[in-house]
């Protein structure tokens, strides 16, 4: 005999539910009377959906709409009545140092940081808590009860339906005033990072076209984060997540990926060799060249048959090209300037060029970020990332924590050339970003700042590390970077700031 529910039996959710299965479209999320988010029939859509004919109704228009999202905006347009107070206790060199870690909850903090920090942030990287249901969630004040932060497991309705426990509008509005922050925090030239996984990528990528500007999107980076991805799902493996990128203003920097040799390269297709030119400093001039129309890119490259003029002391030569270029006229003529000689071979006339100078080139990133397809320049993945919290005698301290090469990858996009970037990861965690920061500065003596933020999230009493006597993640992660600098110091001897400022947000 089957147990009858002593739950009251809630109809209007089982009708909601069975109008998802037959229009999933037309369900969104509402913030009841009492705080709490539930879903709900968009009337109107459904109507539309019924109907044959366009229904009239609100203004269409692109956006993307959530309960709470203006709250959001006005949060992230109230000052904050918190302070950080020094922690030379639990700091390492701080009258040298320029490295920062601030325990606190990030949105107070990112709001402090507009005064000291505006327009000085080079790159941002941060890993938030994915919308899994099951993650930590930021309780902030939207002068709402806490109440509208459902359980983080989802709710379990009396007829056996459960609502799905990632709705969508708590994690949004947690995330959009933390990058409105951030955005104001970066260089006119900065970029920032942001890990995310398959359930909020999309609106992830909306609100950031926002906040940032879809034109200043860059590339969404495809990382194998396992090579051993479980089968919890009869559609698909999971191996992947993502990293989306933008820019504060698209330009046109180069993003650093793989190392090029110096060797001898084609400049156009293929040929016979026959003579070798070596053409003295600013003696070529590539006439075929006109208003920069020929690019790099994909949709540029176009078979010629043009005039290629050599001067070389009194004589000239007249070569035909035909292939397929792949410079601009900028570019090549930067070439001449440090030396780059060419070499003409024939019949078909290709070209090649040998570089003279012993400057360091590279390939743009690939974005697959995968270490089986890219051997010799790859990124790990999670398990390769708790062998490095084992090297670091912190073994099992923390659940899929990113991999160091991961890290240093991104940030190596962007800040090669620069050695004083300043680093920003305001969901700091293991402090990998910290470390990562530490071993790209001991590389090539680099003088990079890092600025780690993390709310003291407290761990359970039946953890690996709460067992070796931390008690919240900020523990744990200044306990890595002072294990991870000296390490560093150890193997390399590099004379870089291995110092660290804490402050605690009151």
């Amino acid at each position: 005999m089957e147990e009858i529910s002593a739950k009251p039996y809630d109809m209007i959710q089982s009708n909601i539910e069975k109008i998802s299965q037959l229009f999933p479209n037309v369900i969104t999320e509402i913030i009841d009377k009492n705080g709490k988010l539930k879903k709900v029939i968009d009337f109107q859509l459904l109507r539309q959906e019924l109907s044959g004919e366009i229904v009239d109704g609100d203004f269409e228009r692109y956006q993307l709409s959530w309960p709470g999202k203006r709250q959001a905006i006005l949060l992230a347009n109230t000052p904050t009545d918190k302070v950080l107070r020094v922690n030379k206790k639990e700091s390492i060199d701080w009258e040298n140092t320029g490295n920062l870690y601030i325990e606190g909850d990030n949105l107070d903090v990112l709001k402090i940081l507009q005064k000291s920090y505006m327009n000085k942030i080079k790159c941002i990287y941060i890993d938030p808590p994915y919308n899994t249901g099951k993650d930590f969630i930021y309780k902030d004040d939207f002068r709402m009860e806490t109440s509208r932060y459902l359980e983080k497991t989802g709710r379990n309705f009396s007829d056996g339906n459960e609502l799905d426990g990632r709705f969508h509008s708590n994690w949004l509005t947690m995330m959009y005033p933390r990058l409105k922050l951030a955005r104001n925090l970066l260089r006119d030239d900065g970029v920032i990072f942001v890990s995310i996984d398959n359930n909020e990528l999309y609106n992830l990528q909306i609100i950031m076209n926002e906040i940032f500007g879809e034109s200043n999107y860059v590339e969404t980076f495809i990382w194998t984060k396992t090579a051993t991805p479980p089968s919890l799902s009869n559609k698909s493996r999971k191996a992947a997540e993502y990293i989306l990128c933008y820019e504060k203003n698209i330009s046109g920097m180069k993003y650093f990926g793989s190392k090029l040799d110096n060797g001898d390269a084609p400049l156009l297709n293929s040929g016979n060799p026959i003579r070798v030119l070596n053409f003295p400093k600013g003696s070529i001039r590539f006439t075929f060249l006109k208003e920069g129309r020929f690019n790099a890119g994909k949709y540029d490259r176009v078979e010629l048959l043009k005039d290629f003029e050599v001067k070389n002391g009194t004589n000239n030569e007249e070569v035909l090209l035909k292939g397929e270029f792949k410079w601009t006229n900028e570019f090549m003529m930067n070439e001449i300037q440090k030396g780059t000689y060419f070499i003409v071979k024939s019949p078909k006339f290709s070209v090649r060029f040998q570089r003279t100078d012993s400057e360091e080139r590279y390939k743009p990133p690939a974005n697959l970020l995968d270490i089986e397809l890219n051997k010799n320049n790859g990124v790990g993945t999670n398990e390769s990332a708790v062998k490095e919290l084992e090297i670091l005698g912190m073994k099992g301290y923390f659940d899929y924590p990113k991999p160091l090469s991961l890290i240093k990858k991104i940030l190596n996009m962007v800040i090669k050339n620069d050695k004083d970037a300043i680093i920003l990861d305001f969901f700091s965690g293991s402090a990998t970003t910290a470390h990562a920061v530490m071993e790209l500065n001991a590389s090539d003596n680099g003088r990079r700042k890092y600025i780690m933020v993390q709310k003291p999230e407290p761990i359970s009493e039946d953890c690996i590390a709460y067992k070796a006597g931390y008690r919240d993640i900020c523990q744990i992660g200044k306990e890595r970077i002072l294990r991870a600098s000296k390490i560093i110091k150890e193997q390399t001897g590099a004379d870089i700031d291995y110092g660290v400022r804490v402050y605690k947000l009151e």
